[in-house]
């Protein structure tokens, strides 16, 4: 059997992996760039207070429901219930009197950022994963 048809479909499955993987690094690195802008901060509570205070006006009182990191420890999903005078977009609490709160973070080396759902954060933080494993 000759080694090149072998060889070939190795290649085409590693170019592709590279490729993957590159992408997310790429995709990762970009986001996190952009999202740093909004704020690193100590600790990922601390992270979701900023994203609190940012979206609720006159808030009373911050209670932390659940925090679990995800995964490779650089992602962690923080909970918290918010009791406030108003949510900063006018809609209504989904409790009555206080209104439940969640937010993925990302760890980076300077600190913990906040990823918006629609960001990918299981995605941003498998590249900075990676992007740590590299640098």
């Amino acid at each position: 059997m000759n080694r090149r048809k072998i060889f070939r479909p190795c290649f085409l499955v590693l170019a592709v992996v590279i490729g993957l993987l590159s992408t997310i690094c790429i995709y990762s690195a970009i986001q996190l760039h952009l999202l740093r802008s909004y704020g690193v901060h100590a600790s990922p509570a601390d992270a979701m207070y900023s994203v609190v205070f940012k979206d609720y006006h006159g808030v009373k009182k911050i209670e932390v429901g659940h925090m679990d990191r995800e995964i490779f420890g650089h992602l962690c999903l923080v909970q918290v219930y918010v009791w406030a005078e108003e949510r900063a977009d006018g809609r209504d609490f989904d409790h009555g009197d206080y209104d439940n709160q969640e937010g993925f973070f990302v760890r980076t080396r300077k600190g913990w950022v906040f990823v918006p759902q629609k960001k990918h954060p299981h995605i941003v933080a498998l590249g900075q994963w990676l992007l740590d494993l590299v640098i």
